[in-house]
């Protein structure tokens, strides 16, 4: 029997109800057929939440220098010299060689900008140098970027502000994370729904539909849970997941 059908059938049963028993017992008789009709239908929908504590396990840190000079190829040069002066600090440092990247360089000549004083420019040519490092070893990079000194008193002129220069730590573990979370984002969700219904004396019933939620990470300090766009500084992280389940209610 199709739901159309179903439907049918219960209102030709509800109306011959209403005309065999009068107006004020047919009245109650439908109410009742309606409400246990609708019984089955009763839900209750709950969310759980679930955090973890989490460490990094790969980390990026881009390396941003300027070189400067008035001639062209003496320019070069010193590009050239400074990228194994920094390739260099890392390998010395334990970074494997195949975690290092260099990146295109960029050539500004000052001489050529609308707004320059020929006369007193001083300087001419700025050689813009990124040079890339990724690892799994967090611990690696969260050390020597506090080394850098070194590279300072080495003639390395580090370009942009202090957050520029920051590693960046990320999760690549998170799907191994997501089904234990999951699981028991469901049940908590159903802790919180049995919560909401303890005076009713209903139960919680199976799951009629659930909706995974989104992970977030955030960074483990106050910072970067203040500032969002800052959670990829910190090496420690708090994985979350809010999970929405809708429980069939059973008597």
């Amino acid at each position: 029997m199709t739901t159309t059908t179903k439907k049918i059938s219960l209102s030709a049963i509800l109306l011959g109800l209403s005309v065999a028993t009068g107006p004020a017992i047919g009245g109650y008789l439908i109410g009742k057929a309606i409400e246990k009709f609708k019984s089955s239908d009763r839900t209750v929908t709950a969310k759980g939440l679930v955090e973890r504590e989490v460490k990094a396990d790969h980390a990026m840190w881009k390396i941003n220098y300027a070189v400067t000079d008035n001639d062209l190829a003496v320019l070069a040069q010193k590009m050239k010299d400074q990228q194994a002066v920094v390739t260099d600090f890392l390998k010395r440092k334990g970074v494997n060689e195949e975690g290092i990247t260099i990146n295109p360089s960029a050539v500004q000549d000052l001489m050529t900008q609308a707004f320059s004083n020929n006369e007193a420019q001083k300087t001419r040519f700025i050689g813009d140098c990124w040079i890339t490092v990724q690892t799994d070893d967090v611990d690696l990079i969260e050390k020597i970027s506090k080394e850098t000194d070194e590279l300072i008193k080495a003639g390395i002129a580090f370009r942009g502000d202090r957050y520029e220069g920051i590693p960046r730590y990320y999760v690549k573990k998170l799907n191994e994370l997501k089904p234990e979370m999951l699981a028991e984002a469901v049940a908590n969700a159903r802790k919180s729904a049995e919560k909401l219904i303890e005076s009713s004396g209903a139960k919680v019933g199976s799951i009629r539909t659930a909706h995974q939620g989104q992970f977030n990470i955030y960074g483990n300090d106050v910072i970067s849970q203040e500032n969002s766009y800052q959670s990829d500084q910190s090496i420690n992280k708090i994985v979350r997941v809010v999970s929405t389940v809708i429980f069939n209610l059973e008597n």
